[in-house]
């Protein structure tokens, strides 16, 4: 369910993906707004799309999917990104050179960052573990 949640009734749908999966659900959905982006008149796309009807906080996230039967089995933010990779991307750059520059400068200590999608994995079997992350314990 990659962006998809926020286009709907987000519990119908998990409840209807819970009746239909076997083992367990992919998503990725828009974080809630950065605030610190307004500061530096910067706006991430998400944000202006009209068919969005939310968006989402980690604690949310888990709330809907526990509503829906799910167990979380994994869930981060996708990212990060920061503004300099933000501006370079507005200025139209080639995107491989505005990521680069992004990544280079996440490196560096003390750069503020903005994680601009939540995502992860939820089972119906409490047993059932997988992880995007390698690093992430079983």
């Amino acid at each position: 369910m990659i962006n998809v949640l926020e286009h709907t009734d987000d519990l119908s749908a998990l409840q209807e993906a819970y009746r239909v999966c076997r083992k367990n659900v992919v998503f990725s959905v828009p974080h809630e707004k950065e605030e610190e982006l307004g500061h530096y008149n910067i706006t991430y796309h998400p944000y202006v799309d009209p068919t969005h009807l939310r968006y989402y906080t980690m604690e949310r996230v888990t709330a809907t999917f526990a509503d829906a039967g799910f167990t979380m089995d994994e869930i981060c933010f996708d990212g990060p990104i920061n503004s300099l990779g933000l501006f370079l991307r507005a200025l139209h750059l080639p995107r491989l050179l505005s990521i680069g520059v992004g990544i280079t400068v996440n490196r560096i200590p003390g750069i503020k960052k903005y994680y601009m999608n939540i995502e992860g994995v939820a089972s119906r079997d409490a047993t059932f573990r997988v992880s995007l992350n390698p690093n992430f314990e079983k």
